[in-house]
């Protein structure tokens, strides 16, 4: 499988949103990921511990060589406080028994103005 940095991802808080993540294996080709298992994980900064991770059981869906990731900004809180700003999101695989990284990026959570 190939890494495929996303482009910046810019939504609100309190939105709900819809990530698609085309999957290739490292010739370019599109790979059939409907059996791997996966996770999404959105950190302040990449290297940082999750502050949401998203599964097939909570908000993944994985058909054909898309891997689809649904999640609402309100998700990212703390003690009930809607987190705004910079994060970083990383979708990892799992197939055959290896996992690994096969998109990340930034993504940008603005304060909704009231």
């Amino acid at each position: 499988m190939q890494i495929d940095p996303h482009p910046l991802i810019q939504t609100h808080s309190g939105e709900d949103i819809q990530l698609a993540f085309h999957v290739a294996d490292a010739a370019g080709n599109a790979l059939d990921i409907s059996g791997a298992s996966a996770q999404y994980k959105i950190a302040r900064r990449a290297g940082d511990a999750a502050l949401l991770t998203k599964t097939a059981e909570n908000g993944i869906t994985l058909s054909g060589h898309i891997a689809t990731v649904s999640l609402n900004t309100a998700a990212l809180a703390s003690a009930g406080v809607p987190q705004i700003g910079d994060f970083w999101g990383q979708l990892t695989l799992t197939l055959d028994d290896i996992t690994l990284v096969v998109a990340e990026g930034p993504l940008s959570v603005a304060p909704i103005i009231t």
